[in-house]
């Protein structure tokens, strides 16, 4: 249509028509990415409101779904640029076929030092298909926690808890540790000789969990109120913890060793002085 439009115009032969041409086709290309950019947008939004109000299966599947999203509207964008660039080439007058037959995709991507770009995308291509993480996931990339924001056959976009949105090249990425879970829960437990002195230690126990949480707030995410036990051979505090993957140094040493001192200023010993310790598996 455009090039029947300007051969009317001018012919289709002169330089100032060429150029026309060639803009029209820019215009085009740039109307088709917008749109495509939006169309993604918005499915990926209402696949992630769904995948947020039905957990378990239904959640997974919604993620996948995401993730095949922003596989296509990569694809769809690339392919875009590429009919693009032919296009304007054309318009110019340059003959595309002999260019290409000559040089070949691959001479013209060394040529520009594109290297670490078609690793990139032979990387992303290897992501998507392995299903390795998807929209919605919470993975350390490179040692990086977050959301997975986006995924593209170039790029991947991670949301961190500091609120900054961070984005790796996919070729760049050496280590990928994926959780089910945005934070994990462990359980703190301090043995105490009685149950007197468990009923005594709880309050302080708590408020030294709470003033932790202050230091590290992004880091230590929930805490549960501290409740003393007292069984027939043992007594003692138990105190449920929330940590950020990747943090759980905070439950197992930082918190471990702030009890023992809380202990020793209050001159409460275990018996057998056993120490607080800290372990995993408890369910929030």
């Amino acid at each position: 249509m455009w090039h029947a439009l300007i051969s009317q115009v001018d012919g289709g032969q002169t330089w100032a028509g060429r150029l026309l041409e060639a803009a029209a086709t820019l215009v085009a290309a740039a109307v088709l990415l917008a749109v495509i950019g939006a169309a993604g947008r918005r499915t990926r939004a209402a696949l992630l409101k769904r995948a947020e109000a039905a957990p378990g299966a239904p959640a997974a599947h919604a993620r996948a779904a995401i993730t095949a999203v922003s596989l296509l509207g990569s694809l769809g964008r690339w392919l875009v640029i590429l009919l693009a660039v032919l296009g304007m080439l054309a318009c110019l007058g340059v003959n595309v076929l002999p260019t290409l037959a000559g040089v070949g995709f691959v001479g013209i991507a060394v040529a520009f030092g594109a290297q670490s770009l078609v690793k990139d995308l032979v990387t992303g291509l290897f992501v998507l298909l392995e299903g390795q993480y998807a929209v919605g996931e919470y993975v350390s990339l490179n040692g990086i926690f977050g959301q997975v924001a986006s995924l593209s056959l170039r790029t991947t976009a991670l949301d961190t808890p500091d609120g900054k949105r961070q984005f790796f090249t996919n070729g760049s990425i050496t280590a990928v540790t994926v959780w089910a879970e945005p934070l994990t829960w462990y359980e703190l437990t301090v043995p105490t000789a009685t149950a007197e002195q468990a009923a005594e230690l709880a309050g302080p126990l708590t408020r030294l969990a709470e003033e932790l949480r202050g230091i590290y707030p992004e880091r230590l995410l929930e805490i549960g109120a501290a409740q003393a036990y007292g069984e027939e051979l043992a007594a003692g505090v138990r105190l449920a913890v929330a940590v950020r993957p990747g943090c759980e140094w905070l439950a197992t040493e930082e918190l471990v060793g702030r009890a023992k001192g809380l202990l020793e200023a209050r001159e409460i010993a275990a018996v057998g002085g056993l120490l607080p310790v800290a372990r995993a598996g408890k369910a929030g």
